[in-house]
């Protein structure tokens, strides 16, 4: 993983982090009145949004890398395995329940 990668994962990290600070930040007074308001949450999306188009540019880059070249993520490969043979044999369906295959 070069340094591109490291910067854009970490920036979307903090955008991400920031984000969820600024939904849940409130002020417990409006000039002199004692009001709690949240005064960030109308940033909150664009950031979440922003830290969003980071982390798949950092998907993007580290898939074209010379790096990755014939490596795939392992964790990932093995989630998507033990889900496909969820489905395919019917243990679980979407919402989660175990069904009798009706």
């Amino acid at each position: 993983m070069n340094l591109k990668e490291k910067s854009l994962y970490t920036a979307s990290l903090v955008l991400f982090v920031v984000a969820v600070y600024s939904y849940f930040y409130e002020s417990r007074y409006t000039g002199l009145l004692p009001v709690v308001t949240y005064p960030f949450r109308t940033y909150t999306i664009p950031i979440a949004l922003t830290g969003l188009i980071l982390l798949v540019l950092a998907l993007i880059a580290r898939k074209f890398s010379p790096e990755a070249k014939n490596k795939t993520s392992g964790f990932i490969s093995i989630l998507l395995s033990y889900l496909l043979e969820f489905q395919i044999k019917g243990k679980c369906d979407v919402r989660g329940f175990a069904h009798d295959g009706d």
